[in-house]
């Protein structure tokens, strides 16, 4: 709550519905405002309404390799000193739950994914209804993201869609009527990158990760390239519009 306390004394980037700007700081806001709702802890809201549901054995907190030293990797980051990749065992604080900071087996983030693409309203199974998923994959407005320098750089060399995206509750969207409906998210730790792309339309997704953040590549530039080599070698199997 401490840190909490001390953002909102933060004036606002810009006024409300003008530009998109990313902040962790409203999901630790939103998983506050749970806590109080519910009279219990974002943890415990957590398992009992997605984990436990979605049966997520190997899902945690914090490094998966802080469990199982021995049998789950360690992040790394770019030592440019030495310039090699070194192990590091450190993540992010716990009271950042809510913006993230956990870790899972491919196999159990890709049933969570499959929440999203089901969207059949007939699957009695559902976790969620099909007018929650549509409420959580449609943007609340039509303001853009306001971009860096960098990044608009980024998407110019690489046909990246970020400029031409919109946030909804917890996805970026990607503009509809082109044959997909695309909506993805990336996240980061201070040693591990993941990213999902999926289209709603064709019930396809990608999920890539990497156990290392911090290096002599932007990563924001490492999803793009990885996105390249995908379309390059797996444009057969998988289509991927937004590189285009």
């Amino acid at each position: 709550m401490q840190y909490l306390e001390k953002t909102v004394q933060n004036k606002l980037i810009c006024p409300p519905g003008q530009v998109i700007h990313y902040s962790n700081s409203g999901y630790i806001l939103a998983g506050a405002i749970l806590e109080k709702i519910a009279g219990r802890t974002f943890d415990e809201l957590l398992e009992e309404k997605i984990v436990t549901p979605l049966d997520l054995a190997t899902a945690g907190y914090g490094p998966p390799a802080a469990l199982k030293p021995t049998l789950q990797p360690w992040g790394h980051y770019w030592d440019k000193s030495t310039k090699s990749f070194v192990a590091y065992q450190a993540d992010y604080l716990k009271f950042l739950s809510p913006a993230g900071n956990m870790h899972m087996s491919i196999k159990d983030w890709a049933k969570f994914i499959v929440v999203h693409l089901n969207s059949d309203s007939s699957d009695k199974t559902k976790l969620l209804k099909s007018s929650s998923l549509q409420f959580l994959h449609t943007p609340p407005d039509s303001a853009e993201w306001d971009f860096s320098f960098k990044e608009k750089m980024s998407s110019k060399f690489f046909g990246y869609g970020y400029l031409n995206s919109n946030y909804a509750l917890g996805w970026f969207t990607k503009e509809k009527g082109k044959g997909y409906d695309l909506i993805y998210h990336g996240g980061r730790g201070f040693a591990f990158n993941a990213m999902v792309l999926a289209d709603l339309k064709t019930n396809n997704a990608i999920l890539f990760v990497t156990n290392t953040e911090v290096s002599h590549v932007h990563p924001t530039v490492q999803n793009l390239l990885l996105i390249k080599k995908i379309k390059k070698h797996y444009s057969k199997q998988v289509e991927l519009p937004f590189t285009d």
